[in-house]
């Protein structure tokens, strides 16, 4: 997934409603979400709750033209859905040193 906006501690997310990580976050909202800097291997962990967020407001908000291809229906298409996750906390490990940190949100 690609992350669409960071307000805060809250990150959202676009998904097809098809995706495995939807009926998984239905069934247990508790998520990692893994973020890694190409090339160096440094990564940032959050983790949290999440939600399937299927709202037309916030799906023509976020919605991108380039989408097209994957939902030919634009914000509209019923398998197009946001995924909006409320962290609570979070780590970044530092490749090049080893070093491990908390993550302010």
């Amino acid at each position: 997934m690609t992350l669409l906006l960071r307000e805060g501690s809250t990150f959202w997310f676009a998904t097809s409603r098809a995706s495995n990580k939807v009926s998984e976050i239905e069934a247990d909202p508790r998520v990692t979400v893994l973020f890694v800097r190409d090339g160096r291997m440094s990564q940032a962990a959050v983790y949290g709750r999440a939600r399937v967020v299927d709202a037309p407001q916030d799906k023509q908000r976020f919605w991108r033209d380039v989408w097209k291809e994957d939902w030919p229906l634009g914000d509209s298409d019923p398998d197009y859905v946001l995924v909006q996750v409320a962290a609570t906390g979070g780590s970044y490990y530092r490749a090049d040193t080893g070093e491990e940190e908390a993550v302010e949100l």
